[in-house]
């Protein structure tokens, strides 16, 4: 979930401001790409690779953060850990297949579309 993290959060400026040189005018809006802070070599070793034994004092933003924090957070990990731990039941083995194309997409939701495993087959 830290690697490709999911929602992204679009605001609406109230008042003209610089930021990083770049002007944003009251009643644009800007969106917040989430995702992009579970990526920032700062705060993660080797931020692209996914590593399920990672641990980091830093908090992912997967779910929002501070008041925008999704309160179905919680409900959204258990099931993840369910489909993990179900899947690993299954097909302890895979990688994915060198030979594939992963392909993604951003926008108000990011995700991965295509993620092409493969497994040996008894």
């Amino acid at each position: 979930m830290r690697r490709h993290g999911v929602g992204n959060n679009l605001r609406t400026a109230i008042a003209d401001i610089e930021i990083g040189g770049a002007t944003v005018l009251a009643g644009e809006h800007v969106s917040v790409i989430s995702c992009l802070h579970g990526l920032d070599p700062r705060e993660y070793d080797d931020p692209d690779r996914v590593d399920f034994t990672r641990r980091s004092a830093s908090t992912p933003a997967t779910f929002g953060y501070g008041p925008h924090r999704c309160p179905g957070n919680g409900l959204a990990r258990m099931e993840m850990r369910i489909m993990i731990d179900e899947w690993l039941a299954r097909i302890p083995s895979f990688d994915v297949d060198p030979d594939g194309t992963v392909a993604e997409a951003s926008g108000g939701v990011n995700c991965v579309l295509q993620l092409p495993l493969r497994w040996p087959v008894a």
